[in-house]
């Protein structure tokens, strides 16, 4: 939970630095320097019996990964930390409303209320970012719907959408891949996927 709420808040100052890129390409590729070693000593069995589908999923899994956080860092440049907080962390919301779809696994009537009121509560933190009630209307900053802002919201909302896509196929390799490997080759995957665009 520290490092989940903190991550943010060190991406934004680290941007005056260094590009939203080379963030995420370095947060991934230090994951998968601990990782990778590790999965390879430990878990080798585990990776070396996967089918070509489970690798093709690993591919994809990676992608989506990759994406997540090329288009959530990115939206910090644009963005206020809250928004693209909040925006972002709407993962599992996705998930639920795709899992009947994609997973085929029906969604119940207390997760629907629960998605409702994680929606609005979504929709109340965004715009107490910029809006505030007086004299019985509520007045928003124009800086809200300023094209950048704008911008960056819709890029969390995408790292949310990309997040929910690793997710969902990881539901799948999980069934063949523990914890370590997974995120080994997931996060390998991945970090390849950012450091040869940094280098492009």
């Amino acid at each position: 939970i520290l490092f989940v709420s903190t991550a943010s808040i060190f991406i934004r100052l680290a941007q005056s630095e260094v590009s939203s890129i080379v963030i995420g390409a370095s947060r991934l590729f230090v994951a998968s320097l601990i990782l990778i070693p590790l999965a390879l000593l430990r878990f080798r069995h585990e990776l070396f019996s996967l089918s070509r589908k489970d690798l093709f999923r690993a591919g994809l899994s990676g992608i989506f990964l990759a994406l997540h956080f090329a288009s959530w860092i990115t939206s910090l440049q644009y963005t206020s930390v809250a928004s693209s907080v909040v925006l972002v962390t709407t993962t599992p919301l996705w998930v639920a409303l795709l899992s009947p779809i994609v997973l085929k696994e029906p969604v119940s009537k207390s997760v629907l209320i629960g998605l409702f009121v994680s929606m609005a509560g979504t929709v109340i933190v965004s715009l107490a970012d910029a809006c505030e009630f007086a004299n019985g209307g509520m007045r928003c900053n124009s800086q809200l719907f300023s094209e950048n802002a704008l911008w960056g919201n819709f890029l969390a909302l995408f790292g949310a959408w990309m997040a929910a896509g690793y997710f969902m196929i990881g539901r799948h390799l999980r069934k063949s891949l523990t914890t370590i490997p997974y995120a080994a080759l997931v996060y390998g995957i991945a970090a390849f996927i950012l450091v040869l665009i940094v280098i492009i």
